[in-house]
């Protein structure tokens, strides 16, 4: 699997959880991501069979209120 097109993001303040993001296209496509954790641990996140603009039910989305939550109208 080849991706062509990758671009990586350095931390360069001290003390943060993340050393490094790596995202991959394929084409327009989103490919890969890779974290680098501050301990040097690696993530590697892969995306294959993506579907883009496909249409979505309404019913697939709730919002409930938080119990608690300030609601403000407009």
């Amino acid at each position: 699997e080849t991706i062509l097109t990758a671009a990586k993001s350095i931390t360069r303040a001290d003390g943060g959880t993340l050393q490094s993001v790596r995202v991959g296209f394929r084409g327009k496509e989103l490919a890969a991501i890779e974290i680098r954790d501050a301990f040097g641990q690696t993530s590697l996140l892969r995306f294959g069979k993506m579907a883009t603009n496909q249409p979505i039910a309404a019913s697939h989305f709730q919002f409930a209120i938080p119990p608690g939550a300030d609601v403000i109208e407009q």
